[in-house]
């Protein structure tokens, strides 16, 4: 897999807002740890495709204007990092680790603390 490929095609399909493409990216066990798991949901953590896509269906109703912005890239091995803004300015890093079918496994996200302390 091209990791640089993968990246603008993740923030392309996001800036969409086309759930069905967002999740042809995601295997069907897939675990999510993220912060903004536990504003929609109980805890940080989501398992499985179908948590998945309720999660993200709320979200995206909650945040019509969400707009990512690449703004880094680093490669490992079945993995990579990406950083990028949100329409708010607001830096994530996330990490994916891919299954055999290059398809995302498990990710999870961080938020930048200055951009908390900024606010």
């Amino acid at each position: 897999m091209y990791i640089p490929s993968f990246a603008a095609g993740w923030i392309i399909d996001w800036n969409s807002h086309d759930l069905g493409r967002i999740l042809s990216r995601y295997s069907e066990r897939v675990v999510i740890n993220s912060p903004y798991a536990k504003l929609y949901s109980q805890g940080g953590q989501l398992k499985g495709k179908i948590e998945l896509k309720e999660y993200w269906r709320t979200a995206l109703r909650r945040r019509p204007n969400l707009k990512f912005e690449l703004v880094e890239t680093f490669a490992g091995y079945n993995s990579a990092t990406i950083v990028y803004r949100d329409e708010t300015s607001k830096r994530i890093a996330e990490t994916f680790v891919f299954d055999e079918a290059g398809l995302i496994a498990v990710t999870s996200a961080c938020v930048s603390v200055k951009d908390e302390r900024d606010r």
